[in-house]
């Protein structure tokens, strides 16, 4: 998957007639779920009387969701452009971001965060699991009603300590007689 992540900046010269000539570079590193990284803008402008060089690094940080894999990305300029307007260059970058891959979860991760054992069977009672994750907006209330369950049945099955988003939890339901 390819993302395009549009940049706009500008930058003040004194007495700007022209821009001579203009070169883009860029250096990045990953960092967690983040891309750092720096445009390094320079060439030479013209003024009333000179031609001077200038050069700016402008930094730049890319937060990126978790659900992507980050190891195989590549990182490159794809568009660049600028503009002059009262003795300010106004440039704008298309960073791409190439080879953007979201996570697989694999299925035994789900389970990892089990602590407690599990009766399955208990006296014509059979119970079987949802394993959720936990959405941006759910509180520990809103999935209970949603699911029918008490908070203390979650509790069970979950440390509900450091609930916080995209956490997997465990919902039981249980089958008996009744809700057949």
């Amino acid at each position: 998957m390819k993302k395009i992540v549009p940049f706009k900046k500008e930058i003040s010269f004194e007495n700007l007639e022209e821009i001579v000539s203009i070169a883009l570079e860029h250096n990045y590193k990953k960092e967690d779920y983040k891309i750092l990284g720096e445009f390094i803008l320079n060439g030479e402008y013209k003024n009333k009387e000179d031609v001077l060089p200038f050069k700016h690094n402008i930094p730049f940080q890319i937060n990126l969701d978790e659900k992507y894999n980050l190891d195989n990305i590549k990182v490159d300029i794809d568009d660049f452009y600028y503009e002059l307007k009262n003795n300010k260059l106004i440039i704008s970058i298309e960073l791409s971001i190439d080879n953007l891959e979201e996570r697989c979860v694999e299925e035994e991760d789900l389970f990892k965060e089990i602590d407690k054992p599990v009766d399955l069977k208990v006296e014509d009672e059979y119970t079987t699991y949802k394993v959720y994750i936990v959405e941006e907006n759910d509180t520990v209330e809103s999935i209970c009603t949603k699911y029918n369950i008490s908070k203390e049945e979650l509790e069970k099955y979950n440390d509900l300590n450091n609930f916080k988003t995209k956490d997997k939890i465990i919902i039981p339901y249980i089958f008996n007689e009744e809700t057949k």
